[in-house]
């Protein structure tokens, strides 16, 4: 209430009461509505906006959108997680600071996660950080479309020397150049298997 003024009533106040009237919503702890957002100078909006960011697990759009970029890092850190919703939101620059975040903790985005990034760009740099630090090269076919030069071969070596193959999708997304490079090596190494089973054989 505002001089017995009640929310509903808020439209009918002229721009100084209400920059008075959300004041005092802000004072009592009520979160405020969209419209009410717009009527506190930036650096209240800014004091308002850090409260709910320390106070909530799920911030409204239009209270997402009016973050500055450093108040976003602050919520992305704080969450323990993002849902879907969350992280379709989030500006390049942002699911950037998600991606390494997440890497940096030993966690994969999700199949969703990964669908919604924004650009190919975002793609690419997910699956070479991840190449980076997952020790056991876990990619999806659908991230080895976005494996790119060394890290390509790199990934073909891993899993030759772990004895697995690559096949279905995840040979399929390889490129033209590393699908040979892979066939050579698999060649190569029957050569040497049969190799060794006729040194065997002769000892």
């Amino acid at each position: 209430m505002f001089n017995g003024l009640n929310r509903d009533e808020f439209k009918s106040l002229n721009k100084k009461d209400k920059n008075t009237f959300v004041k005092n919503l802000i004072d009592i702890g009520e979160t405020l509505k969209k419209d009410e957002l717009e009527f506190i100078s930036k650096s209240e909006r800014e004091r308002y906006l850090n409260r709910r960011i320390m106070t909530t697990d799920w911030l409204l759009d239009f209270e997402f959108f009016a973050l500055t970029t450093r108040q976003q890092e602050v919520y992305i850190y704080k969450k323990k997680f993002l849902t879907l919703a969350d992280f379709k939101r989030l500006s390049d620059n942002m699911q950037k600071t998600y991606i390494n975040k997440a890497i940096i903790n030993g966690l994969s985005l999700s199949e969703e996660e990964f669908e919604y990034l924004k650009s190919d760009a975002l793609k690419r740099y997910y699956v070479k950080e991840k190449m980076k630090y997952d020790v056991d090269n876990i990619i999806t076919p659908e991230e080895v479309k976005y494996l790119e030069g060394k890290d390509e071969f790199y990934y073909i070596n891993t899993l030759l020397r772990q004895g697995l193959a690559i096949e279905g999708d995840y040979f399929n997304n390889l490129s033209k150049k590393a699908k040979k490079y892979y066939l050579e090596q698999i060649k190569l190494n029957e050569i040497k298997l049969i190799i060794r089973e006729i040194l065997k054989e002769n000892l």
